[in-house]
């Protein structure tokens, strides 16, 4: 269960409190933060550049049957100088946290900021406009895909020598599965 402060659980019980995204992109040539309002913010040493109506972010969305649904962070009006940084930049598989923050509407002070969103940039797909600016829309699947892969390995003796001749684990362990373990005193 998250923890939030006694002050930040009364205005958000009280509806006193502004939500903002943020987004933070680790990639090959540096780290990239973005954050839905005016100002450039640092939260948690990380810096968020701000740019209030600059992005959106697509819904999240949870399944029961552990199905993996990605998100999409939509980058409206990009300039050309940052169509070429994307086209250089090294960014699949590349770490992008989306996170939650919430703030006090009379001080803009934070409340709040929860991780919403963990995973990796899939594809950064480009739509070039007439104006000469362009719509990136970056792709991220979460890490919780990992969950759902199956692996060719199995449990056996032959198996793990594969990865070492010199191991014999499983030979030794398969022992040990008809073995009597007496726990207490032993009967007399």
């Amino acid at each position: 269960m998250r923890s939030i402060d006694t002050a930040a659980l009364a205005a958000l019980q009280a509806g006193r409190f502004a939500r903002r995204n943020l987004v933070y992109f680790e990639l090959g040539g540096g780290n990239y933060g973005f954050w839905d309002d005016v100002y450039d913010v640092n939260v948690d040493g990380r810096t968020y550049i701000g740019g209030a109506g600059r992005f959106s972010i697509s819904a999240f969305s949870s399944v029961a049957d552990m199905s993996v649904r990605g998100v999409d962070v939509v980058f409206s009006g990009v300039d050309t100088q940052a169509l070429i940084m994307t086209e250089t930049e090294h960014y699949h598989q590349r770490p992008v946290t989306v996170s939650v923050a919430f703030l006090d509407i009379e001080t803009m002070a934070f409340l709040a900021v929860r991780r919403w969103f963990t995973g990796v940039v899939d594809q950064i797909v480009r739509r070039e406009q007439a104006d000469g600016t362009a719509t990136l829309t970056v792709k991220a699947e979460p890490v919780s895909r990992e969950l759902t892969r199956t692996g060719a390995r199995v449990r056996s003796d032959a198996d793990q020598r594969l990865i070492n001749a010199n191991d014999g684990f499983y030979k030794q362990v398969s022992a040990a599965v008809s073995q009597t373990i007496v726990w207490g005193k032993p009967k007399s």
